[in-house]
């Protein structure tokens, strides 16, 4: 079993494992496919720029359902039956401002101190497939928190929503990651397993087909201006 490590040895283990850092002049944009059963259920283009910035746009059979943001200060939606943007409020502009600061984990978690979240050692915890491993909790305004897992190389190898408010009918998941890549530096998941918590059986796979840094453009975030 793995031994015990401080949050700042972590924290500074996931920040060196990161490699190249997000800056805001670029964003990383990258394709992904989330497959069920082996067959492709939807794919997802995901645009993210520091510190919190976000952009999803997903499809399902090749058509295009929805896209959502956060700008850094406004959350957006836009679906195909609505093609005039919705500006979010209350708990999807907080829900849209955790993933804009989460960055889907491309950043050192340090970092999001600064964004007003609060950081826990939660010591040694084992993950869905059973490994132990350090982790520490994510929190952000009494009901946003996740879980994540960190390797002895400061990897972020598996996490899961803390679901505090879940009802007994709704399931929860972790992501485990299976594979990594390296892209202009940036190491980040290209294969991860999402499984059920309380079973341990396979819900989805996610595969990263496509990865690219394109210039900034603040509009691209602000559903608003398409």
């Amino acid at each position: 079993m793995p031994q015990t490590t401080s949050l700042d040895a972590l924290l500074r283990r996931q920040s060196k494992a990161l490699g190249r850092r997000l800056k805001p002049t670029k964003t990383f944009r990258k394709t992904m496919h989330r497959r069920v059963d082996g067959r492709l259920s939807s794919e997802m283009v995901q645009r993210i720029s520091p510190p919190d910035q976000i952009r999803d746009d997903v499809s399902v059979n090749g058509v295009w359902r929805f896209s959502e943001s956060f700008d850094g200060t406004r959350a957006w939606y836009l679906d195909k039956d609505h093609l005039k943007p919705t500006e979010a409020t209350g708990r999807a502009l907080s829900a849209q401002r955790w993933a804009g600061t989460l960055l889907d984990h491309l950043q050192p978690l340090k970092q999001l101190t600064r964004l007003g979240c609060t950081l826990k050692d939660c010591g040694l915890q084992s993950t869905a497939r059973g490994q132990w491993l350090p982790s520490v909790q994510i929190s952000m305004l009494d009901y946003f928190a996740e879980t994540v897992f960190i390797d002895e190389r400061g990897r972020i190898v598996a996490h899961h929503w803390d679901l505090p408010e879940a009802g007994d009918e709704e399931r929860e998941e972790e992501v485990c990651v299976d594979e990594w890549g390296q892209h202009d530096g940036l190491v980040h998941p290209v294969r991860s397993t999402v499984l059920d918590r309380d079973t341990g059986e396979t819900v989805a796979e996610i595969i990263v087909t496509d990865v690219c840094f394109e210039p900034y453009l603040g509009e691209v975030f602000n559903l608003s201006a398409d």
